[in-house]
């Protein structure tokens, strides 16, 4: 595989699918009006193919991974898998995850996760505009 080919898509999108139609969405919209590449469920998962394989592509072929953090991702199984799988790929200094805060505070992702808590994060409250551009 040629460098160039390393990666498909700009960013994979981790989510809670209860907070898909609120956020998630609009934010994978806002982030195509800026040219982005996104893996994302509802464009590329088709009827009949692996969902598991689907996943694996996309995780290993994006450049970033947004992870929507929230109450609901935290209390879903597979959102958290596909997480730990990015937490494997941000290696040798390699920053891989961008999290964003959604609807949740400072104490909250203390209490979910004390190494998320410790990355630099944008917060949904701030806006669609401002959280693509971040």
């Amino acid at each position: 595989m040629q460098a160039s080919d390393e990666f498909r898509w700009d960013a994979f999108i981790c989510h809670a699918s209860e907070d898909k139609e609120s956020f998630v969405e609009p934010l994978v919209a806002e982030l195509q009006k800026y040219g982005l590449s996104i893996w994302f469920d509802e464009f590329t998962l088709r009827v009949g193919s692996s969902l598991r394989e689907s996943i694996d592509e996309g995780l290993a072929r994006s450049r970033f991974g947004i992870v929507a953090l929230s109450h609901a991702f935290f209390a879903k199984n597979w959102p958290q898998k596909e997480l730990n799988a990015l937490f494997s790929r941000q290696v040798n200094g390699r920053d891989v995850i961008l999290p964003i805060w959604h609807e949740l505070t400072k104490e909250d992702i203390l209490r979910y996760s004390p190494l998320v808590s410790d990355m630099n994060a944008t917060k949904s409250s701030d806006g669609l505009v401002v959280v693509a551009r971040a």
